[in-house]
């Protein structure tokens, strides 16, 4: 799912699957004892503009990008 359109409310649902997604990787690789030897990398695929445009959703920002 993509925020171009209905930002405020597909922004929260999105990150409550990834943070139970990453809750449970950390805490298997706790479990495991893998967790002090792994390293753990979250990658998004680009930044957000900062305002909210017509259809409430969010452009892509070339310039707020995570590398």
């Amino acid at each position: 799912m993509d925020t171009h359109s209905d930002n405020c409310e597909g922004t929260p649902r999105q990150a409550a699957v990834l943070d139970q997604a990453m809750s449970a990787l950390l805490a298997e690789l706790h479990v495991k004892g893998l967790l002090d030897q792994t390293l753990v990398v979250l990658g998004i695929e680009i930044g957000r503009t900062p305002r909210i445009i017509d259809n409430d959703g969010r452009d892509h920002h070339n310039k707020g990008f995570c590398s």
